[in-house]
């Protein structure tokens, strides 16, 4: 009798399962089975083939989602945003229909749950993906500067969902410029960190990849990050500070992103990487605003004017690479290595620190080779950058020191 009992249970549970699968399947909303029906019965006399009011279309799947004269009429995903409907419920004009009541209320939710659910033709179609992001990222531009609160993540995720037995080097660093946030890239995640505490604050999802690049927005509210695998796939992904969620995604690259910026405006987003390719998009539509390619090596870095007017950007160029190849067929022995060290430290005259980089970092391989010692190296690339630096007519030193003169020559004369 028990056992009777208990198999009557779970033949009841299945039943229930299978019945609310079942429930599951028919809440699938299509353009066949359901949304054809009512557009053809309230719409399709005006919207057809052979009269199209406002250059729409409405009695075939493929000829609505060409939209009409004024652009695309449906939002996937997002049925209060959709144009035509806001017109069938009366919320925006012209009406539809014309100079009658809107259709009735289990019709006009039937539309609006076929647009929110992706909008599917039948039921093996795949649903559609938004193209316009959910969270209103431009900004009006009186509101790029500081703003009244300092932006700092709430209550974050800590956890990172993918753990490694390794340490990995930091990709890619990027610091609040109105708070103590400080953001570092990892294997796929990014941590936040509070640097006044030394606080671990949040942990974002990076499943792109590794993060090359990490970008505050002007006003510290959102954080870009572009990465992903190279060789195989790249992403810029836009994070909002004060919750963590992913608001909005771009760029579909067939390599990993190494450069990447958002204007200060928050209209723009550019990025590039080894496809040597400057692309630039939209944050209102997600659509590819313009792309270029004047590159010849890998794009490394990107960046916008305060006015979003220009962009600048930086490759791979190698050319100081090739001139320390020339050297190196040239200067032969120590004394020829050591003297052209010398004198190309005397080139690069514009900053103290550029020439410390270029000098010290390209000429390695000369001195390793020639057996000059890395000592020998710091002793001529100090006695040539800072030197020259002050010395120069146009140098990175010279508006500080002009600065200083004519701050002297204001003072008063003590006798």
């Amino acid at each position: 009798m028990v056992r009777r009992f208990l198999l009557g249970l779970i033949l009841l549970g299945i039943t229930t399962v299978t019945y609310g699968q079942e429930d599951a399947k028919e809440a699938k909303v299509t353009w066949d089975d359901q949304v054809s029906a009512v557009f053809r019965q309230r719409c399709v006399t005006c919207h057809n083939v052979n009269k199209k009011s406002g250059g729409l279309d409405i009695s075939t799947y493929t000829n609505l989602m060409l939209g009409g004269s004024s652009g695309d009429v449906l939002e996937p995903g997002d049925a209060s945003s959709s144009y035509l409907f806001l017109l069938i419920t009366h919320e925006s004009e012209p009406f539809m229909p014309p100079n009658s009541d809107p259709i009735p209320a289990n019709e006009i939710s039937l539309v609006e749950k076929w647009i929110n659910q992706g909008m599917p033709e039948n039921a093996g179609s795949k649903v559609m993906v938004a193209k316009k992001p959910k969270f209103e990222m431009t900004l009006d531009p009186n509101a790029t500067g500081k703003p009244e609160t300092p932006p700092m993540p709430g209550r974050l995720n800590k956890a990172p969902n993918i753990y490694s037995p390794k340490r990995a080097a930091v990709t890619a660093i990027a610091t609040n410029p109105w708070s103590s946030l400080t953001a570092v890239a990892g294997q796929k995640k990014i941590s936040l960190y509070d640097v006044a505490t030394m606080e671990l604050l949040g942990v974002l999802d990076f499943p792109e990849g590794i993060a090359h690049v990490l970008k505050f927005s002007r006003n510290g509210s959102l954080l870009l990050a572009g990465g992903g695998i190279g060789a195989q796939s790249g992403k810029v992904v836009v994070y909002n500070v004060k919750n963590g969620e992913r608001i909005f995604e771009v760029g579909d690259e067939f390599d990993v992103v190494l450069g990447a910026d958002i204007s200060a405006d928050q209209s723009m987003i550019a990025l590039g990487g080894p496809l040597k390719m400057i692309r630039v998009y939209s944050t209102a539509t997600g659509d590819l605003m313009y792309e270029t390619k004047k590159h010849t090596d890998w794009i490394t870095k990107m960046e916008f004017s305060p006015d979003g007017v220009l962009l600048a950007t930086g490759d791979r160029n190698g050319g100081m690479h090739g001139i320390i190849q020339l050297l190196i067929k040239k200067a032969n022995t120590p004394k020829k290595a050591q003297i052209s060290i010398w004198f190309f430290g005397l080139i690069i005259f514009f900053d103290d620190y550029s020439n410390t980089l270029i000098v010290g970092n390209t000429s390695r391989l000369l001195c390793d080779k020639l057996g000059i010692s890395r000592e020998k190296l710091a002793y001529l690339v100090d006695s040539t950058s800072a030197p020259v630096a002050t010395i120069a007519v146009i140098t990175t030193w010279i508006g500080f020191q002009i600065s200083i003169i004519s701050l002297l020559l204001k003072m008063p004369q003590k006798l």
